[in-house]
């Protein structure tokens, strides 16, 4: 939610898009669906103190920073072997093929990672960013 500029933002996971949508939080409304960012299977998403919306996707095991205002990404974690690499790869063919892919949530999906990442815990300030997901750690960073 970006109640200063009056966006509703939803993550599409499967669709592999972030939508927006003008809020009417007064009437509540939602109205004007936009794609704002297209991002590989988008999860979690979150706002940071300056704005910029987080993106947990947790197929890549990744971290994309969105800035609405400048329409800027970055990407900011990212867990990649050469097996989850193929995986992915061969999941994303599974996906357009419309074929099942869960035999191939396997740990050379995610590791050396605790599990996929499916979110973060951001700070009010400068302090450290904590990763989350499907296994049973953290992954901080430094700022």
């Amino acid at each position: 939610l970006d109640e200063a500029a009056g966006y509703l933002y939803v993550a599409e996971t499967m669709a592999s898009r972030v939508l927006r949508f003008h809020m009417d939080a007064k009437n509540g409304q939602v109205s004007d669906q936009t794609i704002a960012l297209e991002v590989d299977h988008p999860d979690n998403l979150e706002f940071d103190r300056h704005n910029r919306l987080w993106i947990a996707s947790p197929l890549r095991n990744e971290i994309v920073v969105f800035d609405p205002a400048t329409e800027a990404t970055e990407l900011v974690f990212r867990i990649s072997t050469p097996e989850n690499e193929q995986l992915i790869e061969t999941i994303e063919a599974r996906i357009r093929d419309g074929e099942s892919w869960l035999d191939l949530m396997v740990p050379g999906l995610w590791e050396p990672g605790p599990g996929l990442i499916t979110g973060m815990i951001l700070p009010p300030e400068d302090g450290p960013i904590h990763l989350t997901g499907l296994g049973n750690a953290l992954i901080q960073l430094s700022r």
